[in-house]
């Protein structure tokens, strides 16, 4: 077994962070429905090898812009927020659904920065995470947009996830995304772009294969490449591992069948 099967068959709890253009059907509109039943299909694989998941998944607003009319994210807060607010229903009741189908209930988590950095909050979530692993529940998390303001926001869903996956002592963070990892240049505009597979160190040479920080490039998404890099870069020099693969080409499980991605391990 090589160095990136050993890592990855060693890990036991999985956070897996789901961004909106996996989840949102760009096609139909609305919550990606085929994705869902094959993600909770995945997941219930995983859960019988003894694998414990929690999901922090985006796709609220993008939901809630299908449901109120808009084409782009809403500029005005409080527009935005009332699209959260909307697509959280549609959103949970796709993976309600879904999961069930599986033998499997799912419970949701809104959260905000204060849930991290205040004692009693903290002790609140740990206590509530813990008890619905317990209970055989699949936890999904996601930022409390609907109420959130700058002060205690947390930020995009990129860097949620490695604030989940911090909390909960997670062996390995999987963020999946549009595209098959990390590249050594675009491969958007190079052909010959090279899918790096196993990166030891996060060097500020890797960190630069990012682009800018803000790049999203999608309507309904707030994180780009930027920004799952530094959320990989915060765990992996915690101890947590992290794969960076493609959401619309690989399940969850597959990440541990020796699938296309990009492993992130701090060699310490």
């Amino acid at each position: 077994m090589d160095d990136k099967k050993l890592i990855l068959a060693k890990a036991k709890r999985i956070v897996i962070k789901l961004g909106s253009r996996i989840l949102i059907d760009g096609d139909n509109k609305g919550v990606n429905l085929r994705f869902v039943e094959k993600l909770a299909e995945s997941v219930a694989r995983l859960k019988k090898t003894g694998k414990e998941i929690v999901i922090v998944s985006s796709g609220a607003v993008g939901c809630g812009m299908v449901r109120l009319g808009y084409k782009a994210k809403p500029e005005n807060i409080a527009d935005k927020q009332a699209c959260a607010a909307v697509g959280q229903i549609d959103l949970m009741h796709a993976y309600r659904d879904a999961f069930e189908k599986d033998n499997l209930s799912v419970g949701q988590i809104l959260l905000s920065a204060d849930d991290f950095t205040k004692t009693d909050r903290r002790d609140n979530l740990h206590n509530t995470l813990e008890s619905m692993l317990l209970h055989g529940v699949i936890p999904i998390i996601n930022e409390n947009d609907s109420v959130a303001v700058a002060e205690i926001k947390i930020g995009d869903n990129d860097k949620l996830s490695s604030e989940v996956a911090l909390f909960w002592k997670a062996d390995l963070l999987i963020l999946f995304t549009d595209e098959d990892g990390l590249f050594d240049s675009n491969p958007k505009t190079n052909p010959n772009a090279h899918l790096i597979e196993f990166v030891p160190e996060i060097t500020d040479e890797i960190l630069s294969l990012a682009g800018k920080a803000g790049e999203s490039g999608s309507a309904v998404s707030t994180g780009g490449m930027h920004s799952k890099l530094e959320a990989v870069a915060m765990v992996v020099r915690a101890g947590c591992s992290a794969f960076l693969a493609n959401g619309t080409k690989v399940l969850p499980h597959e990440v541990f069948e020796g699938t296309k991605g990009t492993l992130f391990y701090f060699d310490c």
